[in-house]
């Protein structure tokens, strides 16, 4: 069920990689513009990279974004990005096709998991720096990941390592504090691996 609805949510907004399901208009409709406009800050040619922009699909090995949730991924699937970007989202698989558990999973069921967006990009640090300030008390600065990394709600962060960068988006849907901080602890534990990718 939750799966489900996590993928109506994917397919709703193709292009942009939101923080949670807004409904229309309103400051719903403010969050979404502001995703779209860091999504098209950040989409640069390819040359001002400091290295070709690894594809989103390869940048985290399946095997470390499991090891990273504790549960059992499908293949990346691509998805639409824009020029020079790439995007691609791991999703767990039906229950009756699980075939690999992980002992103490750092997501507990009680986190609710369905997937991990990640994407990756060409990216100006003016541009970077603008949209953290645009999104304001939305946005959480995480010192001594790369160049810079914000939180963008509790569910995405953003990281920059020069001239490019990458974005994580776990659909989960945690409640209790406990269960927050575990999620919390996953996001920056995957933010970390991937800035030393791009060095």
């Amino acid at each position: 069920m939750l799966k489900e609805a996590s993928r109506r949510i994917r397919f709703a907004f193709p292009l942009t990689v939101l923080l949670v399901s807004t409904g229309c208009g309103g400051e719903g409709a403010d969050k979404k513009a502001a995703v779209e406009t860091q999504e098209a800050t950040t989409s640069a040619p390819a040359s001002v990279a400091s290295g070709p922009v690894p594809d989103a699909c390869t940048f985290y090995s399946k095997s470390e974004l499991e090891s990273a949730v504790g549960w059992q991924l499908d293949d990346g699937d691509v998805e639409d990005a824009e020029p020079g970007a790439f995007k691609c989202d791991f999703e767990t698989p039906p229950q009756m096709s699980v075939t690999t558990t992980f002992p103490n999973p750092p997501l507990p069921q009680s986190v609710r998991f369905s997937s991990m967006t990640v994407n990756t990009h060409p990216v100006k640090q003016k541009s970077f720096d603008d949209f953290r300030k645009m999104i304001g008390a939305g946005g959480e600065d995480v010192p001594g990941i790369g160049d810079g990394a914000y939180f963008y709600g509790p569910n995405m962060i953003y990281v920059r390592v020069g001239a490019r960068g990458f974005s994580l988006r776990m659909y989960a849907d945690p409640t209790s504090d406990s269960d927050k901080a575990k999620a919390r602890e996953v996001m920056l534990s995957l933010a970390r691996l991937g800035a030393t990718k791009l060095r």
